[in-house]
């Protein structure tokens, strides 16, 4: 386009305008798969987005659990052969991670997108174990006995399993581990009978207990920035309610930042890129699971679920991974028994500007000089439940 003005005044207080305008925090929303039910699929649990993948699980013909994994391209069955069930937790858009076994013993697992492709990760002589997220090539989850924490060793695995640590700190009774950037990982860790959101580095020694208030409450973290500046997850108190509240932390229990909106309970976050945080949470008004994002206060929260075309009439929706350009991953329910994997990517939106352009062009038209320039449009500024091993039933 081409604009005339007589100065430099008139181009400033434009480009003001635009700037607040990219910056007003709206979202388009983009749809990269969908699991419904068919004939050979009775049911199915996504647990994970990332990139253009959904990951979870899917209720087979004969009622075993089997590891799935949907994308633009439709759904493939990860379930190794000779496995009677399996589950992924995990993905980093192109590799998946997760568990499965016979019926005596579970390994963890590693895929390539294929069932043909798995690898079963080492589990250090236990009958037990899973992976539960995957980042800069390393997978992190635990070994050890049963389903309960207290039997459980944290463990991240480099590559395909080729070298591997065991991060369970001397001083706690168990551990595990939830996401992973490939030098710093998070989880938590049972001391007493409460769970600790723990942050390592590598070895088991340089574990940090991000628990905020010690014997009251309880813990976990289930996500990390690349760049391991920020970890997130949830934090509540067991002995006043019993509700989780999203939490922050910057590398210590002294850092934390509570990240529950007035009005909301059971919030959780499950990553972040360094600058915003992403999660769920549940409005008090009632209703289902809503996503969330944040930008490092309670107050700065967004909800995501506002975005998503009614259309599909959303029954509930997760929001997991942010990756740097402030693009969200994560998905919602649709009344349709469909599960649709949904990007959120942040768009400028025009706010209210005509007074001011108004007022601009008025002084301009009065100005003795004038002056032709060439506009050009500014870039966009773009904003800046980790799930357990079960996943929420939709």
């Amino acid at each position: 386009m081409r604009l005339f003005q007589t100065g430099s005044l008139f181009s400033a207080a434009l480009t003001l305008c635009i700037t607040a305008a990219s910056a007003s925090g709206q979202y388009t929303v983009k749809i990269l798969a969908s699991a419904q039910l068919s004939n050979g699929v009775l049911g199915y649990n996504p647990a994970y987005v990332n990139g253009g993948q959904m990951v979870g699980y899917l209720i087979a013909s004969d009622y075993s659990d089997h590891a799935a994994l949907w994308t633009s391209g439709g759904l493939t069955d990860l379930n190794p052969t000779g496995d009677i069930s399996s589950w992924v937790y995990g993905t980093n858009g192109m590799q998946q991670v997760g568990a499965g076994g016979p019926g005596n013993s579970q390994s963890a697992l590693l895929w390539g997108g294929s069932a043909s492709s798995v690898v079963v990760l080492p589990s250090l002589g236990y009958p037990e174990a899973a992976a539960h997220g995957i980042g800069g090539n390393q997978e992190i989850g635990y070994v050890g006995y049963g389903s309960e924490v207290n039997y459980h060793q944290a463990v991240a695995w480099n590559g395909n399993g080729d070298t591997y640590v065991n991060l369970n700190p001397s001083a706690y009774q168990g551990s595990e581990g939830y996401a992973t950037n490939g030098h710093q990982q998070v989880g938590l860790a049972l001391a007493g009978n409460l769970e600790h959101a723990m942050l390592w580095s590598g070895t088991a020694a340089s574990a940090v207990d991000l628990n905020v208030t010690a014997g009251v409450s309880g813990s976990a973290a289930y996500g990390i920035s690349d760049d391991g500046s920020q970890q997130v997850g949830t934090e509540s108190n067991l002995y006043t309610d019993y509700t989780s509240e999203a939490a922050l932390w910057t590398g210590s229990a002294a850092s934390w930042v509570n990240l529950n909106p007035a009005g909301w309970d059971f919030t959780v976050a499950y990553g972040t890129n360094g600058h915003q945080q992403v999660g769920s949470g549940f409005n008090n008004s009632g209703g289902y699971s809503q996503a969330l994002v944040w930008s490092g206060s309670a107050t700065s929260m967004v909800d995501l679920n506002d975005f998503i075309p009614s259309q599909y009439a959303p029954m509930g929706s997760y929001a997991y991974a942010i990756d740097s350009s402030g693009d969200i991953y994560g998905y919602f329910a649709a009344l349709t028994a469909k599960a649709y994997a949904i990007e959120w990517v942040p768009t400028p939106v025009p706010e209210p500007t005509g007074l001011v352009l108004i007022g601009a062009f008025a002084w301009a038209l009065l100005s003795a000089r004038r002056c032709r320039i060439t506009g050009h449009a500014l870039k966009p500024t773009h904003l800046h439940e980790r799930p357990s091993a079960t996943a929420r039933a939709l």
